[in-house]
């Protein structure tokens, strides 16, 4: 029997892909454009990361996605180490943590690795 991996599919212009959400590392935003980033690609749609959030958190399989930042939503999953400013990933990306979201971020991770949050 094939396991079927969630995916999310992320549209641009009149491109369109079916991104598995496991090999989603982060996404970022500026103006209305969302930068979704893979290991192997990065995926430029419009949109707001709210929106994001709200698509990956509709997806109880997806796995945990925290927000660092205004701009940041990071892939508990790949998370090495939390600093006071920033969240970097097992690949080297530091992402930035703002002093806002820092308690709840720790609050989330801390219980998605216990395994209490899904």
């Amino acid at each position: 029997m094939k396991t079927i991996r969630p995916t999310l599919s992320l549209r641009w212009k009149s491109l369109r892909w079916q991104v598995p959400v496991a090999e989603i590392l982060y996404a970022d935003s500026y103006s209305r454009h969302v930068m979704v980033h893979t290991a192997a690609e990065t995926y430029e749609v419009v949109g707001k990361l709210s929106e994001l959030q709200a698509a990956l958190d509709a997806l109880p399989e997806a796995g945990g996605f925290l927000r660092t930042h205004q701009s940041f939503l990071v892939n508990m999953r790949y998370i090495a180490r939390f600093l006071c400013d920033s969240v970097v990933l097992f690949d080297g990306t530091v992402i930035p943590l703002s002093a806002r979201k820092r308690a709840e971020a720790l609050r989330r991770y801390d219980a998605w690795l216990s395994g209490s949050e899904q």
